[in-house]
């Protein structure tokens, strides 16, 4: 490990088996958390697990789930599955290119079936316009205003 201004530099082997879902053996993609166990997989891959298996439980290790384990109805203390934020963080701070490639796949995802996009990004699109000499309503007035809650932490 190497430590270099606000950088540590590491062998990625090391932390590779913890940032891997066992049922795609990618890196997480929205990671949730089994509360119980603490086995961790990509929403998407634990959703489908479930709708194929017909049973909710733990892929890794079979701890029983009630039958809407990602209920968001009922408080967080109660829920089965929870979104594991921290993770998620680790995994885009270490490949800060994924986010890029999820939203790109995101967006052709919507494109091909048709779907508006998400809020956020047509804002990102209505910036881009604006940036590049696109106008939208002709006299550069702005249409929207996009404000990030972690501008005073320091990362934009």
């Amino acid at each position: 490990m190497r430590v270099e201004g606000n950088s540590i530099e590491f062998p990625l082997s090391n932390v590779r088996p913890h940032l891997i879902c066992s049922l795609c053996d990618g890196y997480f993609r929205d990671p949730c958390t089994v509360v119980e166990c603490l086995h961790s997989f990509c929403r998407s891959c634990l959703i489908l697990f479930f709708r194929r298996q017909g049973k909710m439980c733990c892929p890794t290790c079979n701890t029983r789930l009630g039958p809407h384990p990602f209920d968001t109805g009922i408080s967080t203390e109660s829920k089965e599955v929870i979104p594991d934020h921290t993770l998620h963080q680790v995994v885009q701070k270490i490949f800060p290119e994924m986010k890029a490639k999820m939203e790109e796949e995101e967006r052709k995802f919507y494109a091909e079936r048709g779907i508006q996009l998400k809020p956020e990004y047509l804002i990102q699109e209505e910036e881009k316009d604006r940036s590049s000499g696109k106008v939208a309503n002709g006299d550069n007035t702005p249409t929207s205003k996009r404000v990030s809650p972690f501008a005073s932490c320091g990362d934009g």
